[in-house]
């Protein structure tokens, strides 16, 4: 404990002996603390806690009382102090499609307002690749947790979301509660953006829990998915969807479309040349089959590994001979 937490002994009168007991009996049930806790942390038993607690300990109460002075001090400036997101592998390159210029553009206009933004739209469209090339871009003012079917339960979006912004790991049976208090209280006054993806996999409840952070600490949120997060979030004009859907200000629904100029750029990319008339036409039809974009851009670079080890084979033939060896999903 720091000189700085402790009091002299004279200085502890029984009004401020009972004003800390206030304190600490707010700080257990905001931040689900036990006595127990409280005396691990303070070098105590939780007996000790107790008694001190019901005023019914015999030894120094004012020595406690500084200890558990201390322990609060230091319990708020540890949520205050920096945390830094965990800085991610910039993508070997990344190239600015028309979906992921709007992916990025709501993502930069829901971090300078500090609103709510959606991004929606199918599978293999470059949602998650432009998601990750914004982290990569701001890697201290960007956390982006990737939600799963069991993030349903509130607390576990929350938890998962309190380790991604640098707090220590959630104890398992520790109450939402607590949770919550102990991530807002961290992010409030401070300049990042979160980011949900997959967020389709997120229960009414669960989207609540962000909304009330978004709201409590007044940090922008964008959620990112496929057609289910806008349905999720809109509901069907039900009273129970109204006041999560009121506070989101931007949506972007991503096409599943390519334009010439990203077949060309993608195409420039893995093929290393540009690519005439009948490659392009090939593939911007094959762009307008599910996952326009993971598709184009797994047929162009395998073309490149076989336009390698066959220098007679011309490019369209590449192609061709390319998509045929995809999985009809890809």
């Amino acid at each position: 404990m720091t000189q700085a937490h402790q009091a002299r002994t004279e200085d502890w009168t029984a009004e401020r002996i009972q004003e800390v007991r206030a304190r600490l009996d707010e700080h257990m049930r905001t931040h689900d603390v036990s006595r127990s806790d409280v005396g691990t942390a303070i070098s105590m038993s939780k007996s000790t806690v107790s008694m001190w607690m019901r005023d019914c300990y015999n030894g120094s109460g004012s020595a406690v009382a500084g200890k558990i002075e201390g322990y609060l001090g230091e319990y708020d400036a540890q949520l205050k102090t920096t945390l830094v997101a965990p800085k991610v592998a910039q993508p070997k390159t990344f190239i600015a499609t028309t979906a992921a210029s709007q992916v990025l553009m709501t993502l930069k206009y829901s971090r300078k307002m500090r609103d709510i933004g959606v991004v929606y739209g199918d599978p293999g469209t470059g949602k998650t690749y432009a998601l990750r090339h914004y982290q990569a871009q701001h890697p201290n003012e960007v956390v982006l947790v990737t939600a799963a079917p069991h993030h349903r339960r509130p607390a576990s979006i929350i938890a998962d979301l309190a380790e991604a912004v640098g707090m220590p790991p959630i104890r398992r049976n520790r109450q939402l509660r607590g949770i919550f208090a102990d991530l807002v209280a961290a992010l409030v006054g401070r300049d990042l953006l979160i980011i949900v993806d997959e967020a389709q996999h997120l229960s009414l409840a669960a989207l609540e829990e962000l909304r009330s952070v978004h709201d409590a600490a007044d940090i922008p949120l964008v959620l990112a998915g496929n057609e289910d997060v806008y349905d999720q979030l809109h509901g069907r004009g039900q009273a129970a969807f109204a006041q999560l859907f009121s506070r989101v200000s931007l949506v972007a629904r991503i096409e599943n479309r390519l334009t010439v100029g990203d077949i060309r750029a993608i195409a420039r990319w893995h093929v290393g040349h540009e690519l005439d008339d009948d490659s392009i036409e090939y593939l911007l039809k094959l762009g307008r089959k599910a996952g326009a974009l993971r598709a184009v851009a797994k047929c162009t670079r395998l073309a490149a590994v076989l336009l390698e080890g066959n220098p007679d084979l011309d490019t369209l033939a590449a192609l061709e001979g390319a998509s045929t060896m995809m999985m009809p999903a890809a």
